[in-house]
């Protein structure tokens, strides 16, 4: 089963969670707080699921994996 990306990016004056490969926003929000909670909660019901949250400059600030996450992964 593949597992769903989603990221938490900034989209103008708001913050927005997007499907990975996606330019559409799935949810967004007036701040960066909300916007994680909402992803994690997507993550969490659409397993294996993983949150990817970035800063305002593009960075990684921090990631999240839910649901199996094979060891050793596979490759």
């Amino acid at each position: 089963m593949a597992r769903t990306v989603l990221h938490v990016v900034p989209d103008g004056d708001r913050w927005a969670v997007r499907l990975q490969g996606s330019s559409w926003n799935l949810a967004q929000f007036r701040t960066k707080e909300p916007t994680i909670d909402n992803a994690v909660s997507y993550a969490k019901q659409h397993k294996p699921g993983q949150v990817i949250v970035h800063n305002a400059d593009g960075t990684i600030a921090a990631e999240w994996t839910y649901g199996n996450n094979p060891y050793p992964p596979a490759g």
